[in-house]
């Protein structure tokens, strides 16, 4: 009731209230984000995973089968999204607006999670710290990987599911959906599934209530839609051929990757014997030390009755455990923890601040900075164990993600390049020859050879197929970890060479002989205009 001499407001004038009350913290969200992200509108095709989702996204569109024409080790969700990016542009410009709109949707997930379960003052610092995070370079948050995509998925599957009262059969099973979806990106979001399945269960210990009968329907419905989606896509990749090769992904490649060590160095290194077991020690008590903690903390917040910071610490808990999983310590990993990751900083820093004038800025700053640390000691901890197994130094990587130059240059460069204040061959020479190669590679296929016509790169040079709009000769779209770790690859992708010649073959790295036999044996001709890093050769036919 109003008090007296004061009528009540209208309920819908209430809410416009409300709603204009909160247009200066999205504004300010809005701007930091345009800020940030920008730059990664105008970069050029550089040697990354996302060349390969485009490269292999190609190949479907035009009739290649997955895991047996085109092979990569990712589960198979991020290149049917690569064929339906290509279906509308083939480039750079098109995954990074891709990207940029998921870091939004995520972004706005985070902000409805800390409104319901806390305030706006936490969900502006949660919000714009998950922005910051989302766009530093050194965490290659420039770059569309699979992890932002199945951060997304999962952020608005906790929505679906992390509420007070009772969670909707239909609610459940969609959240379940989009769990499903986010595996099929990549198979470390098994753990995300988890932690959303078991959130009723936690909620309910920090509600002062015991499990019971809602919380397993709920576990059981998200469980249903996860595999309803399953299904639908196994039949697809069974009916299509493609099951028998992500069989071999699922059980040897991804067993192979997993025993990978860096410590820092650009490439993985394979362990063996006494080594490799080591690691398995390593990173098994690692993950258990993650999963222990996490749930020790999640445990103490419920019992006090933090609603909102038990149910993110749970998710993070199961985030970081799959962050942790490998040696290589790939900065992009830590990019599956960061929604998480921001609202437990911000939900933690909250009570810290609310006395403060500047408490809301203080409240983001502080939010970003924890966020940020923790993020860097879970991709420095599993590779500083792996350096001591393989014997590497983990100096160089340490100094590559804790860099502020690297993120001040690349700001600074890139609204230059938006703004043309530089010319795009003064930006893409301060990357470095990468993107000036894939040019070049891209012009020499388009000038030798037709649209119907089969070229390959032997070598790791993304971008090269989708760009050309040519398909690869062989399974390998680029020869990086899915080639290199198995054993078998270089027999099998010489026979599929040896089966459809290339019309032209570039190769970057030193050719095999029996590829060099081939080139001679069918009388290909190099060509001059190829020198540098690149031999180019191309067959008679069409010279």
């Amino acid at each position: 009731m109003a008090e007296p001499g004061i009528s009540a407001p209208e309920p819908g004038r209430e809410r416009r209230l409300q709603l204009t009350a909160g247009w200066p913290a999205f504004v300010s969200l809005a701007l930091v984000f345009v800020v940030l992200r920008v730059p990664s509108l105008v970069e050029p095709p550089t040697f990354n995973d996302e060349g390969s989702y485009a490269d292999i996204g190609w190949a479907l569109d035009h009739g290649a089968v997955l895991y047996r024409d085109v092979w990569a080790h990712y589960t198979p969700g991020v290149y049917w999204l690569g064929a339906a990016i290509n279906l509308v542009h083939a480039s750079v410009l098109a995954f990074h607006v891709v990207l940029a709109a998921a870091v939004a949707l995520t972004a706005l997930g985070i902000w409805l999670y800390c409104v319901r379960f806390a305030s706006r003052r936490v969900a502006w610092g949660a919000t714009l710290a998950f922005i910051v995070l989302a766009a530093l370079p050194t965490f290659e948050g420039d770059v569309f990987y699979v992890e932002i995509i199945g951060a997304l998925l999962v952020v608005w599957a906790m929505l679906l599911v992390a509420r007070r009262g009772n969670v909707a059969w239909f609610a459940a099973s969609a959240a379940g959906l989009l769990l499903s979806a986010a595996v099929l990106f990549k198979v470390t979001f098994a753990a995300d599934a988890v932690a959303v399945a078991t959130i009723p269960i936690v909620i309910a210990v920090a509600s002062g209530r015991r499990p019971g009968r809602a919380e397993a329907r709920t576990a059981s419905l998200v469980a249903l839609g996860a595999m309803l989606l399953f299904g639908v896509a196994a039949s697809a990749l069974w009916l299509g051929g493609s099951m028998p090769g992500l069989l071999d992904v699922l059980l040897r490649q991804d067993e192979a990757y997993l025993s990978v060590s860096s410590g820092g160095a650009s490439g993985g290194v394979a362990l063996a014997g006494g080594s490799a077991q080591a690691l398995f020690v390593m990173t098994i008590t690692r993950i258990a030390l993650v999963l222990v903690v996490g749930t020790a903390v999640t445990w103490w917040l419920a019992r006090r009755r933090h609603l909102g910071a038990s149910i993110a610490a749970w998710w993070l808990t199961w985030d970081l455990a799959a962050v942790v999983v490998s040696g290589l310590g790939l900065a992009h990993y830590v990019q599956q923890a960061e929604p998480a990751l921001c609202i437990c900083a911000g939900l933690l820093a909250e009570p810290l601040f609310r006395r403060l004038p500047a408490r809301n800025l203080a409240l983001a700053f502080t939010s970003t900075v924890a966020a940020w640390a923790v993020c860097v000691a879970a991709l420095i901890a599993p590779t500083a164990e792996a350096s001591i197994v393989a014997s590497q130094p983990i100096s160089t990587f340490a100094s590559a993600i804790v860099s502020p130059r690297a993120v001040t240059h690349y700001l600074g460069r890139g609204w230059q390049r938006a703004l043309g204040l530089i010319t795009p061959a003064v930006y893409d020479s301060g990357i470095g020859t990468q993107a000036a190669l894939v040019r070049k590679t891209v012009m020499v296929i388009e000038a030798h050879s037709r649209r119907t016509d089969r070229v390959f790169v032997w070598g790791r040079l993304p971008w090269a197929y989708a760009l050309s709009g040519r398909l690869p000769a062989g399974r390998y779209v680029s020869l990086n970890s899915a080639y290199s770790l198995d054993p078998g690859a270089q027999r099998l992708l010489i026979g599929e060479l040896r089966k459809h010649p290339p019309v032209v073959l570039i190769a970057l790295d030193a050719l095999p002989s029996e590829v060099s036999a081939m080139l001679k044996g069918l009388h290909y001709t190099r060509l001059p205009e190829c020198s540098g890093a690149e031999r180019c050769w191309v067959l008679p036919a069409r010279r």
